[in-house]
């Protein structure tokens, strides 16, 4: 989910995966598909994937940077990703982290946590569509403001399960 212009599924692709990118952007799709003319590639907001794609056939979904920030329904976009995933399928999330998302470079909030997608609210969405939180994973991101910063949370992983 949110594949941009397709770096991380040509990463993926060169692994041997076959791969599925999604992204919001029909401009980005189109540049992804110029440099992966082979990829099955589909303009879709994550939190909303085409029916197509909600068949149980997955074995991972992988929603790389950027896209919880186009989620505006936690648990439709869960629901999605439970409807993508096989049975004993995961959810591999690695992206900005909630807190970070609201600081600006002085380390200020510029945002409040709270209306975004705090963790509580992206956890519960997760349990709610019947996955299993098997990792949560804060990382600080020490070149994000520009300088050493290990006290913030930048970068979020999360590893669910269907069972």
């Amino acid at each position: 989910l949110a594949c941009g212009a397709g770096r991380e599924t040509a990463a993926l692709m060169s692994l041997g995966a076959l791969v599925t990118g999604v992204d919001v952007s029909e401009e980005t799709v189109v540049a992804a598909r110029k440099r992966l003319p082979d990829a099955a590639l589909v303009t879709a907001s994550p939190g909303a994937l085409p029916v197509e794609l909600r068949r149980g056939r997955f074995d991972v979904v992988y929603s790389s940077w950027g896209a919880l920030a186009e989620i505006g329904d936690l648990h439709e976009w869960a629901a999605g990703i439970a409807a993508a995933l096989k049975r004993k399928g995961i959810l591999f999330l690695y992206d900005e982290h909630p807190a970070a998302a609201c600081l600006d470079q002085m380390l200020h909030w510029r945002e409040n946590y709270f209306e975004t997608w705090p963790l509580g609210r992206l956890i519960h969405a997760l349990g709610g569509a019947g996955l299993a939180l098997e990792l949560l994973e804060e990382l600080p991101d020490p070149n994000r403001w520009g300088r050493r910063e290990v006290r913030v949370p930048g970068d979020l992983i999360v590893v669910a399960r269907k069972p």
